[in-house]
């Protein structure tokens, strides 16, 4: 009788053992490949002219990032990003110019919602960006500028198994370049402000190591 009761009591605290697992969880580890589509309310100043243009832009997004879990529900990380941004064909130049941003961000997770294979966060990103734009004309037209980058974010994975899974996120990013430099092979120069505000759709696959 005495057997019987300590095996159904080992059998009951392995059973609440692996219940209670969770796919995220303190000093895990996680590398996150990502794939997104940007859209952006875009907003200009040029100084040389005093004049501000607002616009749209939209990019193919590519972020990379580890994350460390400081805490069963808390999750401290890097993450480097590459923009593309899509760009038409300028008839009057006869060129397709190209533009690029790049950022180096640190970022913060909270794990509200966390199962074995599904795993919920909201977070913060806080870091830094660079932009070039390069018109692809006869006179070799570029604009450079970097300036802070900030988003609040919303990222889900879904695990597979033990070690990989999928991701699904939806980000709220930021940039803000100040005192960029627009050039020519003419010897011009004017200064401007540029301000990237949207939203970005993404999905990914994550490895937990």
């Amino acid at each position: 009788m005495k057997n019987s009761i300590r095996i159904l009591v080992v059998a009951m605290l392995i059973s609440t053992t692996f219940s209670q697992a969770q796919c995220f969880q303190k000093h895990d580890m996680f590398i996150d490949l990502g794939f997104g589509l940007s859209i952006y309310n875009t907003t200009v100043r040029n100084y040389t002219t005093d004049s501000t243009k607002t616009g749209k832009a939209a990019s193919i997004v590519i972020p990379l990032s580890f994350e460390y879990a400081i805490g069963n529900r808390i999750g401290i990380g890097l993450q480097l990003v590459t923009q593309s941004f899509l760009t038409g064909k300028d008839s009057t130049a006869n060129s397709t110019p190209t533009a690029h941003s790049g950022e180096l961000n640190l970022f913060g997770n909270y794990h509200c919602f966390r199962t074995d294979h599904t795993d919920l966060s909201i977070g913060l990103t806080l870091g830094g960006s660079t932009f070039t734009f390069n018109k692809n004309d006869v006179n070799a037209g570029t604009l450079s500028a970097g300036g802070p980058y900030v988003d609040i974010h919303i990222g889900a994975r879904f695990l597979l198994g033990k070690h990989i899974g999928i991701l699904a996120s939806l980000r709220f990013p930021t940039m803000t370049y100040t005192q960029g430099l627009a050039t020519d092979n003419q010897g011009n120069e004017a200064n401007f402000d540029l301000k990237f505000s949207g939203f970005v759709i993404g999905t990914g696959i994550t490895y937990k190591l």
